[in-house]
This record gives C-alpha cells, structure tokens and sequence, in this order.
C-alpha cells in the first residue's frame, strides 16, 4: 500500500475543472491493473490517493502508469 500525492505547480484551476475526469480515469486504471484505491482526493492545488497493489508491482511503474497524460487531457491544456 502506498500514498502518492501528486502537485499541481501551474494550471491550479485547471485541476478542480477536469478533477471528476481525472478520478474516473484513475479509478478505471486501477480496475484495470488490478489496484484498489482506498482513498481519493483532488483538491485545488493537489491529487492524493491511497492505493493498494500486488508486490509485482513497483511504485515507480504505478507512477508512470498514473502520470502519462491521457490524450483529452492533453487537447485541453495545450
């Protein structure tokens, strides 16, 4: 198990808009790739999450998985 917090450095309201896109994606990615997620949390200038995975799993690959930007997330920033 393990708490990522992920930080918003610039684009602060960007985040509380897409926030609810940005739990369902999580979500299904955790269904997916067989993590449960504990808790979730977006607030205006942050993303937590405590989630719970299988030991062949390392925390750098989940990061990875949660980081890359999906493709309507990226046609709304840029």
């Amino acid at each position: 198990m393990c708490h990522l917090v992920f930080v918003c450095k610039h684009r602060k309201k960007l985040l509380l808009k897409v926030g609810d896109d940005i739990k369902t994606k999580i979500e299904s990615m955790s269904n997916h790739y067989g993590w449960q997620i504990i808790e979730q949390e977006i607030a205006q200038d942050h993303i937590q999450i405590l989630i719970r995975y299988s030991p062949k799993w390392s925390i750098l690959e989940i990061v990875r998985l949660l980081l890359k930007p999906p493709l309507y997330l990226t046609s709304i920033i840029f």
